[in-house]
């Protein structure tokens, strides 16, 4: 052992350095290692909160663009109301009754019959009014009566549609049909 401590006095400035040099690294271990569990948990907490801010951001543009097409549904609606439907029970007769009797000249088909009902709802702005119409004609004719009413910038509503072939009347249909439209207020029948 004596040769030990020969060796520790003689290179006792080597010896303080090694072990000053092994108690810094522990102390820094013994530092940084808590340091280092810190610094990833903040990291782990900003990507969770980074994530949450992504969706937050992604909920935000949803709930906008909903906004603005329940906006624009909105304006649209009430475009539709003032512009397109009739104002009151007469317009919306007129509209029914001059529409479909213009048709059904254009393509050569005879009224048969016809009954006009409303439908009043006290809990909504509209009111219904329904024509219930019978027509004779070729079926080349009555295909595009239907179609006319379909693709006409009036508001007309085919709701029921029936086809027959009468037995007395030879190479032409009948077409029974209900034909609604809407309009504004609540008039009396």
């Amino acid at each position: 052992m004596i040769w030990l401590r020969r060796v520790l006095v003689e290179n006792r400035v080597w010896f303080l350095l090694v072990l000053a040099a092994l108690v810094l690294n522990v102390a820094a271990y013994a530092i940084v290692t808590p340091l280092k569990t810190t610094v990833e948990a903040a990291e782990g907490r900003a990507s969770a909160l980074d994530a949450r801010l992504r969706d937050a951001q992604a909920s935000e543009r949803r709930a906008r663009a909903t906004l603005e097409s329940e906006v624009k549904a909105s304006a649209d609606l009430e475009r539709f109301k003032g512009e397109i439907l009739p104002d009151d029970q007469a317009a919306a007769r007129r509209l029914l009754h001059v529409r479909l009797v213009e048709l059904a000249e254009r393509y050569d088909l005879s009224f048969d019959r016809q009954t006009l009902t409303q439908t009043t709802d006290r809990q909504r702005e509209l009111t219904r009014l329904d024509v219930s119409i019978v027509l004779v004609g070729d079926y080349a004719a009555v295909r595009q009566f239907v179609h006319a009413i379909e693709s006409g910038d009036d508001f007309l509503v085919i709701s029921e549609l029936g086809l027959s072939q009468p037995r007395d009347i030879d190479r032409l249909v009948e077409l029974a049909l209900r034909v609604s439209t809407y309009y504004k207020g609540h008039d009396a029948g």
